[in-house]
């Protein structure tokens, strides 16, 4: 399935961090202004045997202000998130046994309003890994790992109005996602 999307926004709300004062407070710090945003998704399955498929989606969005805010350059809009891949491998078997690895990668993410506390994040690929194995009638038992090769990135970018946790000088923190992840589930069913 593909989807593509333009969107005309007229008088878009958006933060302004030039207008807080030198004690942090905001005074008005929003603003009105035009923008565009445009983008597509792409998301399918590919069946290989009875038993193996594979998933696969991807999307891209670019978002820009008309003209820049009051006091401001950019034109990069807040929080339009780079070009995403998920590619995953299935095996089923028996509907007693199921295997996935699963590939995620992210471009960089440069297109910022750097301006308003966003910033340059790295691309990234993780790889997660998971089986399920149905016992009897009642239990299935999954296990996993994510983020196998517990690489360190972040999939959410920082922004001056959305300050998550304090720090001293009131610095945007920037949130990493957890590295390598191992689990277990058991589950009963009645």
């Amino acid at each position: 399935m593909v989807s593509v999307f333009y969107s005309q926004l007229e008088n878009y709300i958006a933060y302004n961090s030039n207008h807080v004062n030198a004690m942090g407070a905001s005074v008005n710090a929003y603003e009105n202004v035009d923008a565009v945003i445009y983008g597509f998704d792409l998301t399918g399955s590919y069946i290989t045997t009875e038993f193996l498929y594979f998933d696969y989606g991807m999307a891209y969005q670019k978002g820009t202000k008309d003209t820049a805010l009051s006091g401001q350059t950019g034109i990069d809009m807040p929080e339009i998130s780079p070009f995403k891949l998920n590619l995953a491998m299935n095996y089923d078997y028996d509907s007693t046994l199921s295997l996935r690895a699963e590939l995620i990668a992210s471009d960089s993410w440069d297109a910022i309003d750097y301006e308003n506390g966003e910033q340059v994040l790295d691309a990234y690929s993780v790889i997660n890994l998971k089986a399920t194995k149905t016992l009897g009638k009642h239990f299935e038992v999954s296990l996993g790992i994510d983020n196998v090769l517990d690489d360190t990135y972040a999939v959410s970018n920082t922004y001056n109005d959305l300050i998550l946790l304090s720090t001293p000088n009131n610095n945007v923190m920037l949130m990493n996602e957890p590295g390598r992840y191992v689990y277990t589930n058991i589950k009963y069913k009645f």
